[in-house]
């Protein structure tokens, strides 16, 4: 693994993989406030938001991140648990063909592949069309039964690090570096906190 001079990029790594699709933000949320806790015992969860006091009462500093990401939720499974599904938050159909997706609850997740439905691989029926999300399935085992409509799906992307030095790929990372860098800063703090 690359050296971000000193950085967590573990911490990165596990940012950036937790899914989080807007309205289903529990697993990025329970992260959170697992690492918030280890500069501060005062963290409270507000439904989607979460609230953290440090250091003392000399000065006061608001630091505000997005942490949700654009995902998918199933709509409705057919036989073989191929899910039909709607979108969450803007996405082009054109980059969502051929994606991998992790579907998710509270204690269960399940990986997945966006695919066209039958009908329109045998029929060729989008030949002269851009495929829409409503010409797709989400396609997984089909002897899993956990699956159900309701659950959200987030892009599958594992981070990974490219062959230039201090250069990584995943999804998310907009919102997600945003956070990392916050962690960072609280880590930071906690080493002069004697100054502070």
């Amino acid at each position: 693994m690359t050296e971000f001079e000193g950085m967590d990029i573990n911490l990165l790594k596990e940012i950036c993989e937790t899914p989080g699709v807007s309205g289903f933000e529990f697993p990025i949320l329970d992260l959170f406030k697992k690492i918030l806790k280890k500069y501060t015992n005062d963290v409270i969860n507000l439904n989607r938001v979460i609230r953290a006091k440090f250091g003392n009462e000399k000065g006061k500093i608001l630091i505000v991140t997005s942490i949700d990401e654009p995902g998918f939720l199933i709509k409705k499974l057919n036989k073989k648990n191929k899910a039909e599904f709607v979108k969450i938050r803007s996405l082009d159909d054109r980059i969502i063909l051929d994606k991998y997706v992790l579907i998710y609850d509270e204690s269960y997740s399940e990986i997945g592949k966006i695919g066209l439905k039958k009908d329109l691989k045998d029929k060729k029926k989008v030949k002269d069309r851009l495929a829409t999300y409503k010409d797709m399935i989400i396609e997984t085992d089909y002897r899993n039964t956990n699956i159900r409509p309701g659950l959200p799906a987030s892009f599958y992307s594992p981070v990974e690090y490219l062959n230039k030095p201090n250069m990584v790929v995943g999804k998310a990372l907009c919102n997600r570096c945003c956070s990392f860098v916050t962690f960072e800063l609280l880590k930071t703090i906690q080493t002069i906190k004697k100054y502070i």
